[in-house]
């Protein structure tokens, strides 16, 4: 028979081993979910009912199995995948119940009587989903009253018994004892390894005396007590050492085996070197050595070892020459341990300027590195490394005009996390600048309808090639300007709500002059592309939402910031800084807006850069659609660094 409290170990064990579960808990159905910190999902066991009848007690169980949705998630498809999947959980323990045996396994004929499955949507204060499972079932029960905890229950007599056999281990003793008797087992002789007996019990541990040895060399020294049985039956005797008289040779010789001692390393006085014997006296023969100058002149022949240790050598007469063997002194007598004075060297460069210096001096080149010298006659060459190409492009950096940050990944936050930090190559070929003079005749032979190729373009053009080899501020990843219809549009080749894209990443355009890139397109989470509180989509919802995005295969974006307004955008409401009407790409269907920043002067009221025609408005923002509405749109705009 099994209790309640088997029922909720089993339970507890089934969640604890169960690839889908995580929490486990019991009780009423009012304890569902107490816990403000469970995880999910999770399985919750309230026990309804007990029954008996014919030989079965029956328990009725209710098993909620539960999810809470991500607050992202879209709630209908989560509560259409956890039902799925917490029925099939619950139809885990229905089958395991039944057939499978694996962790219920309770008393031999446990039956699954009923089993039904409830959905549930928006259950408890966290709004779960999942489903309710109601089964019921039947265990055996045998209404077993001989035990019963009272004081007049005697328990029933045992039957007559057989008789008992009592074997050894190998089966070389047996004797058969009647039911109700006593046997005395017999002691045993042990033998000890020393051959001393002795009688022992039976049926009770032994262990053997281990006695002691003595290792004894050939003078009958005693080397070693052994005291104990050694590890793997083997006794390691410690080897011989032998050493020499001052102890530089030192060396362990194995017991019980002949030593050859090595022979030695003899070093005569000139250098030559055979083995000797070990313990013999040994000669050191004496060499006759040669004296003589560099040039290889026998100044001296020493025949025998001098007196005192001491060989004077006569004074000498030498010639003094360079390198080149030039004499720059000639029959100079010195004595051996004196100096000799040798005439100054000249140094002249090619303007003919002669300089003076000691003979035999280190000629130091200030700030220069040598890769080689060479001399051909009195004219030395000295070579030096050539200087360095420069490469790459040095482009202008921005920062945030606001230096307060209000949340995790708006400007400031992201600023002071490296994303605006920028490393210039170390010899750049130049810095990226614009072109203020820059016109229409710089990008297109004919000039836009209605217009002179004199109109200026600025600032659109560089005054050096970017890293696609053109001009172009503006360019998508292959290096095009846009391929929009030139018409009236003077900016034509930077209207990227007519470019193609073709063969480039789609809405995503480069600018050379600062190294971001820019998404032409507005954000998306989810469905939702606006700042609206009204649907949660908060401002610091939105810089969250931001610093996590993969978008146009990046995933290293920040919000605009407010050093935009006179960057990519040319904000329609300042018409100081118009330009490029047509560069994004808003909701509206008259691609007007207002563009999300990452800076701020509170945690919800932003500084947004408007980009209309109409300067009335920019009074306020708001989630108009409508181009009836003096509103505009707050679409999400983003960059990264592009280089």
């Amino acid at each position: 028979m099994i209790s309640f409290n088997n029922i909720v170990d089993t339970f507890q064990t089934f969640v604890d081993n169960h690839f889908f579960l995580k929490t486990f808990g019991y009780g009423s159905q009012e304890d569902v979910d107490q816990e403000k910190n469970t995880d999910f999902p999770l399985l919750h066991l309230v026990y309804t009912q007990g029954s008996y009848q014919d030989g079965l007690k029956n328990y009725s169980l209710d098993i909620y199995i539960l999810d809470l949705p991500n607050d992202k998630e879209d709630k209908v498809s989560f509560q259409k995948e956890a039902i799925s999947d917490s029925e099939k959980c619950a139809e885990d323990i229905i089958n395991d119940i039944t057939n499978g045996f694996n962790i219920f396994t309770w008393a031999a004929g446990t039956t699954v009587q009923s089993a039904s499955i409830t959905p549930l949507e928006e259950e408890t204060k966290n709004t779960l989903a999942g489903v309710l499972l109601s089964i019921s079932i039947n265990v055996p029960y045998t209404y077993d009253a001989c035990e019963l905890p009272l004081i007049p229950v005697t328990p029933s007599t045992p039957s007559d018994c057989l008789p008992a056999t009592y074997v050894n281990g190998d089966s070389s003793f047996t004797i058969e004892i009647v039911s109700g008797a006593t046997y005395t087992a017999p002691n045993i002789t042990v033998t000890q390894a020393d051959g001393s007996t002795s009688s022992i019990v039976p049926n009770v541990n032994f262990t053997c005396a281990f006695p002691v040895l003595q290792a004894i060399n050939s003078n009958g020294d005693v080397l070693e007590d052994i005291t104990s049985y050694p590890a793997g039956g083997e006794i390691d005797i410690a080897d011989t050492p032998i050493t020499n008289s001052d102890g530089s040779f030192n060396v362990d010789a194995p017991s019980g085996v002949e030593y050859t001692a090595p022979d030695i390393n003899l070093t005569q006085v000139n250098g030559t070197a055979a083995d000797a014997p070990s313990l013999q006296d040994i000669v050191c023969a004496w060499s006759a050595i040669r004296i003589n100058s560099s040039g290889g002149i026998t100044l001296a022949t020493v025949s025998s070892f001098p007196a005192g240790a001491i060989y004077t050598l006569a004074d000498q007469t030498v010639k003094i020459a360079n390198s080149n063997g030039t004499a720059i002194e000639v029959g100079i007598n010195y004595a051996n341990d004196t100096d000799v004075l040798v005439s100054d060297s000249t140094l002249e460069d090619s303007a003919g300027t002669i300089l003076t210096l000691p003979t035999v001096r280190q000629i130091i080149i200030p700030n220069t590195v040598v890769t080689s010298a060479s001399v051909t006659g009195t004219l030395m060459t000295i070579n030096v490394p050539s200087a360095s190409t420069p490469s790459g492009i040095c482009y202008q950096n921005t920062s945030p005009l606001f230096n307060v940050s209000y949340t995790t990944g708006d400007s400031q936050s992201a600023y002071e996390a490296g994303a605006y930090d920028r490393t210039p190559p170390t010899h750049p070929e130049f810095a990226a600048e614009l072109n203020y003079l820059a016109d229409q005749a710089d990008i297109r032979v004919t000039p836009a309808t209605g217009t002179s190729g004199t109109d200026l373009v600025s600032p659109t053009i560089l005054k050096y090639n970017n890293a696609f080899g053109n001009k172009l501020r503006f360019t998508d990843t292959e290096g095009n300007g846009s391929d929009a219809t030139v018409g009236s549009n003077i900016w034509a080749h930077v209207d990227w709500n007519a470019h193609s894209f073709t063969g480039a990443t789609d809405n995503y355009v480069i600018d050379h002059l600062t190294g971001y890139g820019y998404s032409v397109t507005y954000l998306l989470d989810g469905a939702k592309f606006n700042l609206s509180t009204a649907n949660g989509q908060t401002w610091a919802l939105w810089m969250a939402y931001i610093a996590g995005v993969t978008y146009l295969s990046y995933s290293d974006w920040i919000p605009l910031d407010l050093s935009d307004m006179r960057s990519a955008h040319g904000p329609k409401c300042m018409p100081q800084t118009v330009w490029a009407d047509d560069f994004f790409n808003f909701e509206r269907s008259d691609n007007r807006g207002s563009f999300l920043t990452g800076e701020s002067r509170s945690s919800t009221l932003y500084y947004p850069i408007y980009d209309s025609g109409n300067n009335d408005m920019v009074v306020d923002t708001s989630k108009a659609t409508s181009s009836g509405f003096q509103d505009v749109i707050v679409n999400v705009f983003i960059k990264r660094k592009h280089y």
